[in-house]
């Protein structure tokens, strides 16, 4: 994967988050370099740690 090879998936989303929290209440479309896609993984990781939940409650 590209983005492993030239940096990380945690540092691509901790710098999209600084970038939409610099630019305030302005839309995302209407900044520089401005991307919210960091919401798009932060909602993977939660659905990952839910399903992680369920699976280890059919272990038992």
């Amino acid at each position: 994967m590209i983005l492993n090879r030239y940096g990380s998936l945690d540092k691509a989303i901790k710098n999209a988050r600084k970038i939409h929290n610099n630019h305030g209440n302005e839309l995302p479309s209407k900044c520089e370099s401005c991307t919210t896609v960091y919401k798009f993984f932060d909602e993977i990781d939660k659905r990952l740690e839910e399903l992680d939940i369920i699976l280890d409650y059919n272990k038992l």
